[in-house]
């Protein structure tokens, strides 16, 4: 076989802007591929209009193998790009890999391979083996991992800032530990357990970034960055002697005054958090394993040692009442987080709340192999793809408008329109 292959990167037309974030797993893979002497391609349809040309032209042009990144929301248009592939080559060998084909496998049988668990891992099993499905043992050694082939993208096609700032993404570990019931994967060992890479590995990864592309911003695109304290301070000692800034998602019960103090020192500019209600009842629900006293210390917390606060919450969620979601407005006027986003959840295969229908108070019809349209929203959109017992589609969407309204009004912040741009920068 000759060694060259394709890796595609589908793009996502539901997001405003697609080119915000590198796609890191393809990046990742493409680097193990070039160590063990691949020659190797990355088509990037991020941020493209004319994706079926190119897709056509690729097929046309040989006989190398072809592995496409699926992400759930990106599997309608992955399945389009393969029948573009198909139907111009139908010799040519495609592979599937990703999150969606880890998590339901079967919808992705049209595809020749499909990978399921780590792509650095399951790659070589599939490019080199007969089965439909290959599944690998999973990495368990983060500094075994090549760094992401990032010379095979144009990184500065991607427009992302911190306080002004050209910032980019990296990761210092991978998966998450807890059970939240709207979260994929919490069945998958690839995604429930935590791999942390080594501190300075991390570190000298930023280092090469700041010296290959002039970065002194970071996006740290881990599920929670403040999971293991001893590691996070040990990160934050390395970072303090460098100027750059960083924006991270933590977990709010393990965020207190000495990570605040490690973070600020390090250069940590915002902080995310899953807030996700100001219910109780709803968090208990939804298996977040915290309560709202946490959210509000964390956020005080963030405001006392100047590092800003972004919450993300939701509606929409099982057996929710417009009660709850006003208590979940109640929680933003009163803690007033330095920016929030209010979305509507989309339930995915893979989380207890879309395998389990039958165990929750929540309607949904979605099929994620046909209709891209049923499966998502353009961003700031109030459309409900979700019902319960006590609201209705068009109440949780009207609800969401008009909460989105009310609370940036309040707090002073910038309106969104109804897919109004999210522009990449905080």
């Amino acid at each position: 076989m000759n060694k060259r292959i394709t890796l595609v990167i589908p793009p996502s037309p539901f997001l405003i802007n697609d080119k915000v974030f590198l796609s890191l797993g393809v990046l990742y893979v493409a680097g193990h591929l070039q160590r063990e002497g691949w020659d190797v391609d990355v088509l990037d349809l991020k941020g493209v209009t004319d994706w079926e040309i190119r897709v056509r032209s690729m097929a046309e042009d040989g006989d190398w193998p072809v592995g496409i990144s699926v992400a759930s929301a990106d599997l309608p248009i992955a399945l389009e790009i393969l029948r573009t592939i198909k139907a111009q080559a139908p010799q040519r060998l495609v592979i599937a890999g990703g999150p969606h084909p880890t998590i339901s496998a079967e919808d992705c049988e049209l595809f020749d391979r499909v990978v399921v668990g780590d792509g650095v891992a399951g790659i070589m099993a599939a490019l080199e083996q007969d089965e439909k499905f290959v599944r690998e043992p999973m990495i368990k050694d983060l500094s075994s991992l090549p760094r992401p082939a990032r010379d095979l993208l144009d990184v500065e096609s991607y427009s992302y800032q911190i306080d002004g700032r050209s910032a980019t993404n990296v990761m210092s570990q991978f998966g998450c530990p807890y059970g939240c019931a709207f979260c994929c994967g919490r069945n998958i060992a690839e995604y429930r357990k935590v791999r942390f890479r080594e501190p300075a590995d991390f570190v000298a990864e930023l280092d090469e970034l700041h010296d290959e592309f002039g970065f002194t911003a970071f996006m740290i695109h881990d599920d929670e960055f403040n999971l293991n304290r001893r590691r996070l301070l040990e990160v934050c000692d390395l970072l303090s002697e460098r100027d750059y800034l960083f924006r991270a998602f933590v977990r709010s019960d393990l965020f207190d005054d000495e990570v605040a103090v490690a973070m600020k020192k390090a250069g940590f500019y915002q902080i995310d958090a899953g807030v996700e209600s100001g219910s109780d009842r709803i968090l208990e629900i939804l298996e977040k394993g915290l309560v709202v006293a946490d959210n509000t210390r964390a956020r005080a917390i963030a405001g006392k040692h100047g590092i800003r606060f972004k919450a993300f919450v939701t509606i929409g969620h099982p057996s929710e009442t417009e009660e709850d979601v006003l208590s979940t407005r109640d929680w933003l006027l009163a803690n007033k987080p330095d920016d929030f986003e209010m979305y509507v959840i989309s339930p995915y295969p893979g989380s207890k709340i879309f395998d389990n229908k039958e165990n929750y108070d929540l309607e949904f019809d979605l099929d994620f192999s046909k209709d891209i349209t049923s499966i998502t929203r353009r961003y700031g959109e109030d459309r409900s793809l979700v019902s319960n017992s006590h609201m209705s589609q068009e109440k949780i969407a009207r609800l969401r408008g008009q909460i989105d309204a009310q609370v940036r009004k309040a707090l002073n912040l910038p309106l969104r329109e109804a897919g109004g741009l999210a522009d990449g920068t905080i």
